[in-house]
Order: structure tokens, then C-alpha cells, then sequence
């Protein structure tokens, strides 16, 4: 009796061990993050838009990178409210703004072209929320 209550013991620990190192392997971690992201789906037109810079508050924060299937992209921004675009050479980026408050949470923008052109008549991007 006291060996099997052992072994369920030992099973749980282990178990509890095998989740936690699963979850910081696939992007988890032990702390939540403290900073909130923006979250960049392109998954529309990924061969066009993987690469562009993105610019958040008129700093350009990275790329749109596509790793494997996946098409979105996080930026680490400080809470509070935020003006994104999309830079690309032949197309204007309508910019977005996104308010970015709660910590360890991404704020999703979908990147997809505009219908309307933009003032110089060149095909704009646009980011839905």
C-alpha cells in the first residue's frame, strides 16, 4: 500500500515535469511575459508580404517572418495605444491604431490589401483588428 502510493506520486511529479518542459519547448515559459505584443497575421498573401518592415510609432520594430506554415508575426510593444504599418515598395500602408494594455497578451492585426487606392493612386495595404 505505501509503495503504491508512492508510485502515483512519482507519476504525477513526473508527469508535471514532462507538461512543463512541453510547454517551454512549443514557446511557453515559467514567468508570463511582461510586455504586451502585436500580433501580425499576412497569411493572405504570404510570398508577397513575408520580409516587409513592419513600423510601430515611426520606428521600424522587424519583419513580417514566415517560420514553416506559419504566417504571423509578434512585436513586443510597452502598453498603451500604438500606430502600426506595414512598409512595402510598391504599396501604401493605411496605419492602424492598436492599444496594447494587458501584459503577456498579443493584439492581432490582419495585413490584406485595400480596396481603395490610396491618395497617389497606388494599391494600399490595410491591418484589421
Amino acid at each position: 500500500m505505501f509503495l503504491n502510493s508512492w508510485r502515483i506520486r512519482l507519476g504525477a511529479i513526473g508527469g508535471g515535469i514532462i507538461l512543463m518542459v512541453t510547454w517551454m519547448v512549443c514557446g511557453g515559459s515559467m514567468v508570463p511575459g511582461s510586455e504586451p505584443r502585436i500580433l501580425i497575421e499576412f497569411g493572405t498573401e504570404p510570398d508577397v508580404f513575408a520580409g516587409l518592415e513592419v513600423e510601430i510609432d515611426g520606428k521600424v520594430a522587424g519583419k513580417l517572418e514566415r517560420i514553416g506554415q506559419t504566417t504571423r508575426t509578434a512585436f513586443k510593444v510597452t502598453p498603451g495605444a500604438h500606430t502600426v504599418r506595414v512598409l512595402h515598395p510598391e504599396f501604401g500602408c493605411r496605419p492602424a491604431q492598436v492599444t496594447a494594455d494587458i501584459p503577456g497578451i498579443s493584439t492581432m492585426l490582419l495585413l490584406d490589401h485595400d480596396e481603395m487606392p490610396g491618395p497617389d493612386n497606388r494599391p494600399m495595404l490595410t491591418l484589421h483588428p
